[in-house]
């Protein structure tokens, strides 16, 4: 699933795939399927850090080879912040974007035979 969003005067793509869950694991140590399934039990500013990093990854799965993946650090991610000011990145626009570039990559497509 690819989506783009604006934030400020930037336009950024996403992109959320099969891969997504191990690089935030390996970039950042969580699980994003996890992360997802208890936000409703964090407080907001917990939510949106987790959803910018989740967003990082689907903004860098859209725009870098594999093997750029495997070496993207926590660095990277607070390089990639300093293009943005707080108020586009926390903004309701992207961390919408971010869970509905999850959720519609996540629906079930087929049913199940039994």
């Amino acid at each position: 699933m690819r989506k783009t969003v604006t934030l400020g005067n930037k336009s950024i793509e996403l992109e959320c795939n099969a891969a997504v869950p191990h690089f935030c694991k390996r970039t950042f140590g969580f699980n994003p399927i996890k992360m997802f399934s208890e936000m409703e039990h964090m407080d907001d500013a917990d939510k949106v850090e987790v959803l910018e990093k989740i967003g990082f990854i689907m903004a860098m799965a859209a725009t870098k080879k594999l093997e750029e993946m495997h070496v993207l650090t926590e660095m990277d991610f607070e390089r990639w912040l300093l293009g943005f000011e707080w108020d586009d990145i926390a903004s309701e626009e992207f961390v919408s974007a971010v869970g509905d570039c999850w959720v519609s990559n996540n629906k079930q497509e087929s049913q199940p035979k039994n």
